[in-house]
């Protein structure tokens, strides 16, 4: 089963629901950006796939890509868990010497 926006998340996101004209940026990493329809769009196609009442985890990365998915999650009404104070975490409890990491990051 898939979640979607409630009531609720319109007055959290007015603008997500009826984007301002002219078209304003909503979200913003480096030289890429997003409108608000943009998000909505993106944003809303997501919630629709994520199951409801559980956590979701969200790789948090300085990206548009994560801003678009903490939305989703919200106007889901379910939990984002941001997976690098996850990993924060569980690396002060491994004490590991070496982290490794994919450098795209993907």
């Amino acid at each position: 089963m898939t979640s979607s926006a409630t009531p609720e998340t319109a007055s959290l996101f007015p603008a997500l629901h009826t984007p301002p004209v002219p078209p304003k940026p909503a979200l913003r990493f480096g030289d890429r950006t997003l409108e608000y329809g943009e998000v909505a769009r993106l944003a809303g196609a997501l919630a629709r796939e994520l199951p409801l009442g559980r956590r979701v985890a969200v790789w948090a990365t300085p990206s548009l890509e994560t801003g678009v998915a903490v939305v989703a999650a919200l106007l889901a009404g379910v939990v984002a868990v941001p997976l690098l104070i996850v990993a924060a975490l569980a690396l002060r409890r491994g004490d590991p010497t070496v982290t490794l990491r994919h450098e795209g990051g993907r």
